[in-house]
């Protein structure tokens, strides 16, 4: 990449002219958001904007993990009800039949009760 990107800096008339300016675009917006890079050779330009590249990928990926531990925690509970709700109506089909009202109304406290003891 460091090699690419330098060509195109240098405008190296190897490439095809389509590409180059198309990729000449896309450093100068990358040079525009990274600072002035002016100081700095066409390959220090490079090198340097790979590398901001890669911590900003990094720190991307690292965000996405913690995201992604506290959603699957925030749905754990979820599950849970889920499972206490089956295992409800598992308990419930053996019993004699009771009225349906408070059948779900039994139901809900006992899920929330089942959910409440396993993630307490």
């Amino acid at each position: 990449m460091t090699e690419l990107g330098t060509m195109v800096l240098d405008n190296d008339s190897r490439l095809d002219p389509s590409v180059r300016t198309s990729l000449q675009n896309d450093l100068t917006q990358l040079q525009l958001e990274y600072g002035d890079l002016s100081n700095l050779t066409n390959r220090q330009r490079m090198q340097t904007m790979l590398t901001l590249g890669d911590e900003f990928l990094g720190n991307i990926s690292r965000w996405m993990s913690v995201i992604s531990t506290a959603l699957g925690n925030a749905f754990k509970g979820f599950s849970g009800f889920k499972r206490a709700g089956a295992v409800y109506d598992k308990v419930i089909s053996v019993l004699p039949k009771a009225n349906t009202g408070k059948a779900v109304l039994l139901k809900g406290i006992a899920t929330i009760a089942m959910v409440r003891k396993v993630y307490s």
